[in-house]
């Protein structure tokens, strides 16, 4: 039992190191695109929160990390 455990800690640390580099990677984008934001005309801004564009970028985004996470762990043979 105890070596079942083991693998289990290593697999969940594989999958949390290389998913929070993911992370600061895409946050690192996120801030980017921020600061690019900030020079633009707040009707322009106004305009496309309305169409949903920082919840769709919010959607892409998580999907990505999660995409990448679950491929690191069949990766590892963790999923099937």
């Amino acid at each position: 039992m105890p070596a079942i455990l083991g693998s289990i800690f290593a697999y969940l640390g594989i999958g949390v190191v290389s998913t929070a580099g993911l992370y600061v990677l895409v946050q690192s984008l996120v801030t980017t695109a921020q600061s690019t934001w900030s020079g633009v005309d707040a009707h322009i801004l106004a305009y496309l929160s309305l169409a949903g564009i920082p919840e769709g970028l919010s959607l892409v985004t998580g999907a990505y990390l999660t995409s990448v996470t679950v491929q690191g762990l069949k990766a590892i043979r963790f999923l099937s």
